[in-house]
């Protein structure tokens, strides 16, 4: 495999993981601070209620994206 495609898959693999510990974190209230503000930017200007179903969904969703 060519260097810049070894590079460009780990630059990728290494942002996934970020993305995805990002999503981990909005699972509890203390770190929720980028999701929210993700969540808020994708949809408008809307803000998310971050109840319990959605809190649940991030963590499992950061975490399997992880794994």
């Amino acid at each position: 495999m060519p260097a810049f495609w070894r590079a460009y898959f780990g630059v990728f693999c290494a942002s996934l993981v970020l993305f995805s510990e990002v999503l981990s974190a909005g699972a509890f209230s203390p770190t929720s601070g980028p999701v929210a503000l993700l969540m808020t930017f994708l949809s408008g200007g809307t803000e998310a209620s971050f109840d319990p179903a959605l809190r649940f969904s991030l963590g499992l969703m950061g975490a399997l994206n992880i794994g």
